[in-house]
């Protein structure tokens, strides 16, 4: 296995475990979309126990929606990081001498 082969199989991997966070968040937004379809936002104002579970979901669905963008890109994309990881450390050189 070369360099760019395992860069793509790090990409791959990382892209793996970001779609199973997604899968684990995905009831979170079930239970958002739960309450806002059934009209039970009403009652969760007077019932404190209904209110902590709601109020700790929208964590939850944003988590969802930032693992399943992560998951896409590092599956379906991903070159830009397999850019960085392929680059090869250079030594530094100033504006002034790449001019010359």
């Amino acid at each position: 296995m070369n360099k760019h082969e395992a860069a793509w199989l790090i990409i791959r991997t990382l892209g793996l475990l970001a779609l199973f966070q997604a899968a684990r968040q995905v009831f979170s937004i079930l239970y958002v979309a739960y309450l806002f379809g059934s009209g039970a936002l009403r009652e969760i104002k007077t019932d404190l126990g209904s209110r902590v579970a709601f109020d700790s979901s929208w964590p939850g669905a944003l988590g969802f929606v930032l693992f399943a963008l992560a998951a896409y890109y590092l599956l379906i994309r991903g070159q830009k990081i397999h850019a960085l990881l392929m680059r090869e450390n250079q030594p530094h050189r100033s504006p002034r001498e790449t001019l010359k």
